[in-house]
C-alpha cells in the first residue's frame, strides 16, 4: 500500500481494514400486527420463522357459555382441566 496524502497530511502505514467476505444482511422487519390467541394471551410475529405468528398455548375447545344477561360470556379454565 503506498501513503495517501490528505490536505498535506499522510496516513500511516497501516493495512486498510478488510471488508467482510459475505454481505451484511440487514434484519427481517415483520408487519407490526397482533393475534389474540382464545386463551386471550397476545401473539406478535416472529422474523426468525418468515414473520408468522408463533402457536398459541394448547387451550380448551373454543365454546363459549353467554350468560342469560347476553353480555357477560365465560369460557373454560385450562388451568383447570378445562372445566
Amino acid at each position: 500500500l503506498v501513503p495517501l496524502e490528505i490536505y498535506g497530511q499522510s496516513c500511516p502505514d497501516k493495512p486498510l481494514p478488510q471488508q467482510p467476505s459475505q454481505p451484511v444482511v440487514a434484519p427481517i422487519a415483520c408487519p407490526a400486527d397482533a393475534m389474540i390467541c382464545p386463551d386471550g394471551s397476545p401473539r406478535s410475529r416472529d422474523p426468525n420463522n418468515n414473520c408468522r405468528f408463533p402457536p398459541c398455548p394448547a387451550g380448551c375447545m373454543d365454546d363459549v357459555l353467554v350468560c342469560p344477561d347476553n353480555i357477560t360470556t365465560m369460557t373454560r379454565d385450562p388451568t383447570n382441566k378445562c372445566e
